[in-house]
């Protein structure tokens, strides 16, 4: 295989790589738990990107609960949005295309 196919190839994945971070920035699930008392919405990148958390709940002497809701609807949000990833990457995946970046085939 010539090295500079070779480089081509390499600076192909990378531009793959670096569209895929950024589509994943636009990716978002939500996690609800207490029955919608709290909410928590992540990007692609795992980060939070809206809280929730209904007034009523808001109680000094219910923090316990209050943190065990939050945990609750993150987890949630996190099993999601790996959920939506998958499928986002699982679309876009074509086994050709490594072939073709690889020289199989040629």
């Amino acid at each position: 295989m010539n090295p500079f196919d070779l480089l081509k190839n390499m600076q192909n994945i990378q531009e793959e790589v670096s569209k895929m971070q950024a589509k994943l920035a636009g990716v978002t699930a939500e996690g609800v738990s207490g029955g919608g008392m709290v909410k928590v919405v992540l990007n692609g990148h795992f980060e939070i990107v809206e809280l929730v958390i209904e007034k009523d709940i808001i109680d000094k002497d219910a923090s316990v609960i209050l943190q065990d809701l939050i945990k609750a609807a993150f987890n949630v949000a996190m099993a999601n949005i790996k959920e939506k990833i998958q499928q986002e990457s699982m679309g876009s995946f074509n086994p050709s295309d490594l072939s073709s970046m690889f020289g199989a085939g040629q």
